[in-house]
């Protein structure tokens, strides 16, 4: 991810930050399914297998803000809104398909290959807003919690991008209603402390993470 940040420090009272950010994806998948019958207990059939491979390449774009709002030195209270990301999305696949046989006219594999697809496509993650607080107790250690809300629900898929024009309205409609009906919002918990005990600090933290 490339990003550009800014933070602010107001009187030691207001922390303030924010940043345009451009994560970049490149994600490779193989997947390969493969049958054989060694024994011979199928008449002919020898052996079969297929691959398939996909390539997920593209970059996007979000910005997010942050503030710590610090009424004591021993308290903090902090809200962060993360707007979605646009990607734009290239997929470049290929597939194959192997199937050896034997019989009075044949001894050998048969190999099928598709061409080389590729489709560009964009999509967009959910709003995110997650809030905070921060307790110091003296020299005693600290104790911090934090909430993260955002409604998966809302992700989309645009087919209609770079060229596409309406060719995929169809499926497009198909898999946002799918996100929308198997989707919703998910709520994470996070809780945090340290313990001092003399020289030695004792740490421990949970995550409670609802399913979308």
């Amino acid at each position: 991810e490339l990003f550009l940040g800014y933070g602010a420090n107001l009187d030691q009272k207001l922390l303030i930050g924010f940043s345009v950010n451009l994560p970049l994806v490149n994600a490779d998948s193989y997947r390969n399914y493969k049958e054989s019958d060694p024994q011979d207990g199928t008449i002919f059939f020898n052996e079969l297998e297929y691959t398939n491979t996909i390539n997920t390449s593209g970059y996007g774009l979000n910005g997010k803000i942050g503030l710590i709002l610090k009424p004591s030195k021993h308290f903090n209270l902090s809200l962060a809104l993360h707007s979605p990301t646009r990607f734009q999305l290239t997929d470049n696949f290929n597939t194959t398909l192997s199937y050896d046989y034997t019989d009075e006219n044949h001894d050998g594999p048969i190999l099928s290959e598709s061409p080389f697809g590729s489709f560009q496509y964009a999509f967009k993650t959910p709003w995110k807003i997650a809030g905070g607080i921060g307790i110091i107790a003296g020299n005693a250690g600290f104790v911090s919690a934090g909430i993260q809300w955002a409604d998966y629900s809302a992700m989309k898929y645009d087919y209609s991008v770079r060229g596409n024009g309406n060719e995929y309205n169809q499926e497009e409609r198909a898999v946002n209603a799918s996100i929308k009906e198997n989707y919703g919002s998910a709520i994470q918990l996070n809780l945090g402390g340290e313990l001092v005990l003399s020289n030695v600090r004792v740490r421990a933290g949970a995550t409670l993470l609802q399913s979308a």
